[in-house]
Order: C-alpha cells, then structure tokens, then sequence
C-alpha cells in the first residue's frame, strides 16, 4: 500500500474535517459531536437555527466569548439564570462584536441590544448594557445576526437546551 493511500485512510477513519458543516450550507441538524458537546438549539421562526454554547455555571458566566477572535453565523452562547432579572453585560475582553437577545423563560424574545462593540479598556470601566425587561436568559450571537435574523422583541425561538 502507498504512503498516499495509507494518509488518505487515515483522513478519512479519524474524520478530519467533517466534525463542522460548512457555513453557507442548510443547517437543519447539527452533526452528532455537536449535540454530545451540550449546545442548545435554538430555531427562529423563519427556521435558521443557532448552535449556542450553554452558560450555566458562575465560571462559563464569567468567561462568556472573552477572547474569541470569530463567532460563526449559526453559532452563539446562551447564558441562563435561575431567576428573572435585568441581567447586565459587558464587553471586557471580548475581542468580537455582539449582538445581545434577553429571552423569557419561554423564548420569548423581550430586548435586543444589536452591534455591541468591542472594550479595549484595560480598567473596569468598559460599559454595560442592561434590558428594558428582567429576562431569564442571554443569546450572545455575532454582531448583526438579530438584525439578517428578523430577531426582534415579541418574537419566540424554540429552545433545546440540553
């Protein structure tokens, strides 16, 4: 056997490359090592649907996307709480624009704070920013997806949170 077809089985035993779909392409389901990885799924009405990482311990809360250079169309984090509050954010250390959903226990969108951007402050003193509405959870997504995604108050996304 060549060395070429021993690479080529090796490619294609480990899966090299086939563990994400490709942006651009329907994304009706997530591939098996997505829903292991305990992703929400969240559908909008229209019937996109955003992979969101769950944050939903004091240190997942704490550490959000800070650091993350790139955030997919389709992929997002959702901070969920115990209680309903007005549950304030900021951008320290978060190296990519956002856009921020707070959701009712329901799904129920309540307020959208679109294109947040980026603190490069090195204090504390970056800004915050609060609902209108006590919310029960957060959708973080990439800067102006609430607005390609019609995601607006009023309007409700079906949640599968693992």
């Amino acid at each position: 056997m060549s060395l070429r077809k021993i690479f080529l089985s090796i490619i294609l035993v480990l899966g090299i490359g086939s563990c994400l779909p490709p942006i651009g392409l329907a994304n009706s389901h997530p591939p098996p090592s997505l829903n292991d990885g305990g992703l929400a799924i969240l559908t909008t009405p229209a019937g996109f649907t955003i992979y969101a990482e769950v944050a939903d311990t004091p240190m997942k809360k704490a550490k959000g996307l800070m650091y993350r250079t790139s955030l997919a169309p389709d992929r997002g984090m959702l901070f969920i709480f115990q209680d309903r509050g007005y549950w304030t954010f900021w951008m320290k250390n978060t190296k990519i624009s956002l856009d921020m959903i707070w959701l009712d226990q329901k799904g129920k969108i309540v307020d959208v704070q679109p294109n947040i951007p980026i603190c490069e402050r090195q204090d504390d003193f970056c800004p915050r920013y609060r609902p209108r509405h006590k919310a029960y959870s957060v959708l973080e997504l990439k800067a102006g997806q609430a607005k390609n995604l019609e995601l607006k108050p009023g309007v409700t996304l079906k949640m599968e949170i693992p």
